[in-house]
C-alpha cells in the first residue's frame, strides 16, 4: 500500500500502536523475515559442522543492507554531482552554456588514501570511490566525454 493511502487509512493512534507492538514484538515485516531466515540457516548449518568446528550463529547469515556507500556527500558534492548532470545534458547556468573546450579534462581517476577515486579538478571534491583503478579510469574519462559534448 502506499505510504500516501496508508495515512489516509489509518490514524496516528493506530500508527503509534503499531510501533508499540513492533518495539515488543520485534521488528514486522521484511526485517523479521531476514531474522527467521538466518535462524533457519544456522540450524541448517550447525546440523552439518564438524564437532571441532565454530557453532553457527544466526547473525552469520543476517543481510547487512546499506553497509556503506561512504561518507555522506556534501552540499559542495552534491552541487557538484548536479552540475555535472546538468552539463551532462545540455543544461545551462545563468542562460549560457558551459564552455569547457578550453580546460583540460574536468575529471581524473586518481588515489587518495589507498582508494582508487574520480576527482572533480576543478574544485577538487571525490565524486566517486570505492572503485578499483580501471572502474575509476573508465567512470573518469565517461564523465569528461559527456561533459564535453
Amino acid at each position: 500500500m502506499p505510504v500516501g493511502e496508508m495515512l489516509r487509512r489509518t490514524s496516528s493512534a493506530e500508527l503509534t500502536e503499531w510501533m508499540a507492538y513492533e518495539q515488543l514484538a520485534g521488528p514486522l515485516g521484511p526485517a523479521r523475515t531476514d531474522i527467521l531466515f538466518a535462524q533457519l540457516c544456522a540450524v541448517v548449518a550447525n546440523s552439518q559442522r564438524a564437532k571441532n568446528s565454530r557453532k553457527a550463529k544466526p547473525k552469520d547469515f543476517l543481510p547487512k543492507w546499506d553497509r556503506g556507500r561512504g561518507e555522506p556527500q556534501t552540499w559542495q558534492q552534491q552541487k557538484s554531482m548536479a552540475q555535472t548532470l546538468n552539463a551532462a545534458f545540455g543544461g545551462t547556468v545563468n542562460g549560457r552554456s558551459q564552455d569547457r573546450q578550453t580546460q583540460g579534462p574536468r575529471y581524473k581517476a586518481t588515489t587518495r588514501d589507498g582508494l582508487a577515486v574520480v576527482l572533480d579538478t576543478r574544485n577538487g571534491t571525490t565524486e566517486w570511490t570505492g572503485l578499483d583503478r580501471d572502474q575509476a579510469s573508465e567512470i573518469a574519462a565517461e564523465l569528461n566525454r559527456m561533459t564535453t559534448t
